[in-house]
């Protein structure tokens, strides 16, 4: 009724197979059969290790994120790519858009390095779903826009003022140029800022005197050119715990789809 046309799901590994070769697919199975009976399109997001697969001593329970087992790379990459097989097997005529992980730059996320992410998670993961569903496309890698990461914090080139094209930036350039043939669809999550700012960032990058962040669309139409750009998570913390009022949240959301719209049509003006 709102005119939503797609949904997300996670496909929380640990979650559907909690033993090894053990799957339970109760919560998928309703989750897939209610969007596909109603016409929605489903991307579903592949992530989080089960203990089992970790290889050393770890607790989700652990204050420390650095203890837990869901973000740790698994210990044989070839656990990881028999679960994304046996999804794919069980959904892929129903599902075609697969993301490989979420937010692997955030460290309580993923605790792996780029170089790993991309050989032992995106890589394998993307030969998988198309290996089992030749005409399903895989989406990644969902990157914090954030600059302050796990990854690459430190690089970019630094004046006064800052550093420039790190964090986010130089984890997205290197993933595309090492792995970009393994994406189909690029995509991207980006939070907080202002509907007057939030798209020309997304496509021009940030601005202060000198560019200081490249937007995500400069980046794919340099390193992974004619691929389509997906934002996948974006949003206002609203009240009671959020910083944000629900109006200021609402007048946000309607203005970030008004930009859609005109990014669509080709004549979105940005505020610089």
């Amino acid at each position: 009724a709102a005119g939503i046309g797609w949904v997300r799901f996670d496909m929380n590994w640990f979650q559907f197979e909690p033993a090894k070769g053990q799957f339970d697919w109760t919560i998928a199975d309703r989750f897939v059969g209610t969007a596909d009976a109603l016409g929605l399109g489903i991307f579903v997001t592949v992530a989080y290790t089960p203990e089992w697969a970790v290889g050393h001593p770890c607790d989700d329970g652990a204050e420390d994120s650095g203890d837990h087992c869901l973000n740790a790379v698994p210990a044989n990459p070839g656990d990881w790519t028999d679960f994304v097989a046996a999804a794919v097997a069980r959904y892929g005529d129903r599902v075609r858009h697969w993301g490989m992980w979420n937010e692997p730059n955030l460290d309580h996320f993923f605790q792996g390095t780029r170089d790993e992410y991309v050989n032992e998670i995106l890589i394998p993961g993307s030969q998988t779903v198309h290996s089992v569903c030749p005409d399903c496309l895989v989406l990644g890698p969902e990157l914090a826009n954030l600059r302050e990461v796990h990854w690459d914090a430190e690089e970019g080139d630094c004046f006064e003022i800052g550093c420039s094209f790190n964090g986010w930036n130089h984890s997205l350039m290197r993933i595309l140029q090492d792995a970009g043939d393994h994406i189909d669809i690029i995509t991207h999550h980006k939070y907080t800022d202002p509907a007057d700012l939030w798209w020309y960032e997304v496509l021009d990058g940030e601005w202060i005197l000198i560019q200081i962040m490249w937007g995500a669309k400069e980046i794919t139409d340099e390193h992974a050119p004619g691929k389509p750009v997906w934002l996948t998570e974006f949003g206002w913390h609203s009240q009671p715990w959020g910083e944000y009022s629900d109006e200021y949240a609402a007048e946000q959301l309607t203005a970030i789809y008004d930009g859609m719209c005109r990014v669509s049509a080709g004549d979105y003006e940005g505020p610089y």
